[in-house]
């Protein structure tokens, strides 16, 4: 096998785990905000702000106050962002308990004494804040902002571990369900140059489509009036959400001008018009991804062997995310363009 077919089959190859990559990242924020995943971790790392008893109800009366039932898309759940200037007022909020009229005589240092709902670790910690502030509201309002974005970088963290499981899990059920087999996929391309080089062809024109900017990848079908928006990054706890799954172009079951965005959480069918239009994508590279050609109960086990490492090597690929696979396609394209222009 010459470079330039290694070349194209890598191509190929790549942009398949671009794709489905970009249906895995679609799944998780559906299933993410169906289950309010962010929301619960959300709050879960904010039990751990301070280690007093009594901080557990004090954040049941941080999650009435105005400044955060404002931002809050569903009265139900938990909210999954709150930006670190609304926590810190409506902290504030509490201490000076508004429904006691004496609270107006007294300092923030002593009405965080007097406040029954902030004792122990949290009383500690406030107090020595204050100080620090010199009796400066404002600056104590900002050394809470301060507080509450560093345990927000530790919940991120905490975020992405988590993430990468729940990805991995997902990419091997798409893995599974497609029969997308790494082994197969390189062995059928090899074995057909002229394929290889079509499907290679076919990724160059595709790609001329997609754009990668702050870890969003854009795709843009012009021939079916279609595009998607999707965010393939690791959204942050506490930050805007900006992941969104598809605009539903005129091919699709529900018509609305290209460029409007219709949100993962929002609406199931758009999750399903992201799969349905991007698994028309993967089948223009002319690769077969169905179960039709393999049955476990009749294979040999050599066979069974090599499609379960097949399916699992395309798992590991998927876990890596599309941003990577966009980058790593660019700098093949790249690579492959220069050949071209050094053979004329």
């Amino acid at each position: 096998m010459d470079n330039l077919v290694i070349l194209n089959v890598a191509l190929t190859v790549f942009f398949v785990y671009l794709l489905l990559s970009v249906i895995v990242s679609v799944l998780q924020e559906f299933f993410a905000k169906l289950f309010n995943r962010r929301g619960e971790l959300l709050k879960e790392s904010l039990g751990t702000l301070f280690k007093s008893p009594q901080w557990q109800a004090a954040m049941e009366g941080l999650m009435q106050s105005g400044f955060i039932t404002a931002i809050r898309e569903n009265s139900k759940k938990f909210p999954d962002n709150i930006p670190a200037r609304n926590f810190a007022l409506a902290l504030v909020e509490l201490i000076r308990d508004p429904q006691k009229q004496a609270s107006a005589d007294k300092s923030i240092r002593q009405l965080i004494i007097d406040c029954p709902l902030i004792t122990d670790d949290a009383e500690k910690t406030l107090l020595t804040m204050i100080d620090k502030a010199e009796g400066d509201t404002n600056a104590f309002i900002k050394s809470i902002e301060e507080l509450y974005e560093n345990l927000m970088l530790r919940t991120t963290v905490w975020y992405k571990a988590n993430l990468h499981k729940i990805v991995f899990a997902i990419g091997l059920v798409v893995a599974f369900v497609l029969n997308v087999d790494t082994i197969d996929m390189v062995k059928n391309l090899s074995r057909n140059p002229t394929l290889a080089k079509a499907s290679a062809d076919m990724v160059q024109q595709t790609m001329n489509s997609m754009k990668l900017q702050n870890g969003t990848i854009t795709i843009t079908n012009a021939k079916k009036d279609t595009s998607f928006v999707v965010s393939v990054g690791v959204p942050g706890i506490g930050k805007a959400d900006s992941s969104q799954a598809a605009n539903v172009g005129k091919d699709s079951a529900k018509s609305v001008a290209p460029g409007t965005v219709i949100k993962a959480d929002t609406s199931l069918k758009s999750v399903a018009v992201v799969i349905k239009d991007i698994n028309g994508t993967l089948q223009n590279t002319g690769l077969q991804f169905n179960w039709n050609n393999f049955d476990f109960h009749t294979a040999n086990g050599w066979a069974v062997f090599y499609k379960i490492i097949g399916l699992l090597m395309t798992t590991f690929a998927l876990s890596l995310g599309a941003p990577f696979w966009y980058e790593t396609l660019s700098s093949l394209l790249a690579l492959r363009n220069a050949g071209k222009k050094d053979g004329k």
